[in-house]
């Protein structure tokens, strides 16, 4: 089963739970997940992220996609900036 970026995720060995943010290919065709567990800790930072092997990983459930029209990426205005040349 593939899992896509955004999926949650539970690794059945050690039971982290989180949200697939990452995807890592190595060259002997060993996939890996980078995996975001949800919260904060007491200090009110997010938890680090951990990688696991794919088929390791089991899906508990998709991305939920979001209605509606989405914009991303596209031209942006170009940026005038005065240039400071020293002689």
């Amino acid at each position: 089963m593939k899992i896509n970026l955004g999926d949650k995720v539970k690794d059945c060995v050690t039971g982290f739970k989180g949200i697939a943010v990452g995807r890592t290919t190595w060259l002997h065709g060993c996939d890996r997940i980078i995996v975001q567990p949800e919260g904060v800790n007491k200090e009110g930072k997010t938890y680090e992220n951990q990688s696991f092997d794919e088929p390791q990983l089991e899906l508990i459930s998709k991305k939920k996609k979001k209605e509606g029209r989405h914009l991303a990426g596209g031209p942006r205005p170009e940026v005038n900036q005065k240039q400071n040349i020293k002689k």
